[in-house]
């Protein structure tokens, strides 16, 4: 009891909850009262809720989420929640967003700035689970500019993130590009780039005699773990089985 009693005072001094919520809450600590037992009108059965909801303030234009009990308040507070950054997310464009949602942006590190940084490269009005995934997954402003930059001015959020998960940045296109795969689908990069096909395994392949192959082609190679060493090994037992045949009378 004495490590929630803490938590309540450290909530109500970091402006969390108000002193109405803190004495509630405090009060039921120091009695472990319960409601008393009412009956659910589905079913008959007597029931109660425990913790009992705090009162609600409204959301007076800083979101719209409620409590509904201590457990939801330390959760808060150990992830860092603040009436401040409730009231960024709210500038930022996200007025109703609910409690489990403030608290997963506070888990990812999505905030208000992160907001304005992809409002600023034209990704705007976002839904909040999406900017939570971009946020995951490491694309940024600067990504997102880079990306263009390389040619691929219009990619989806969903290609964006795919890109970014797999490793596919500008400079893995214009490496691509400089070995002759310019302007493919960025799909194709992806699946390239996920099985390990880089600009050198595709110079060791033109080496062993695989000039006119296409990415696609190179890329099964790799799944199929067919390298360059694999291909010298193939055509050294080759010759030595060539060599060992026995000769053909005339």
């Amino acid at each position: 009891m004495e490590e929630e009693r803490r938590k309540v005072l450290e909530m109500l001094g970091a402006g969390t909850i108000t002193p109405e919520q803190a004495n509630q809450f405090l009060e039921l600590l120091r009695t472990g009262e319960r409601p008393p037992e009412t009956p659910d009108q589905a079913t008959g059965e007597a029931h109660r809720e425990w913790p009992p909801s705090p009162p609600h303030r409204g959301h007076r234009g800083h979101g719209s989420f409620g409590f509904s009990g201590l457990d939801q308040l330390i959760q808060m507070r150990d992830h860092g929640v603040s009436v401040g950054f409730v009231r960024e997310m709210t500038e930022a464009g996200y007025p109703a967003l609910n409690l489990d949602q403030i608290v997963e942006a506070r888990i990812h590190g999505l905030k208000a700035g992160f907001v304005r940084e992809m409002d600023g490269v034209g990704l705007r009005g976002l839904p909040f689970e999406k900017l939570v995934e971009m946020r995951m997954h490491g694309v940024s402003a600067a990504f997102v500019q880079e990306m263009r930059a390389a040619g691929y001015p219009d990619l989806t959020t969903d290609e964006l993130i795919e890109a970014r998960m797999h490793g596919v940045s500008a400079d893995y296109i214009r490496e691509m590009a400089e070995m002759g795969f310019a302007n493919l689908p960025v799909r194709d990069l992806v699946e390239a780039r996920m099985h390990g096909v880089s600009a050198e395994f595709v110079r060791q392949m033109r080496a062993e005699g695989f000039d006119e192959i296409s990415l696609a082609q190179l890329t099964q190679l790799r799944i199929h773990d067919i390298s360059p060493e694999y291909l010298r090994e193939m055509e050294e037992l080759h010759e030595q089985m060539r060599q060992d045949a026995p000769a053909v009378e005339v």
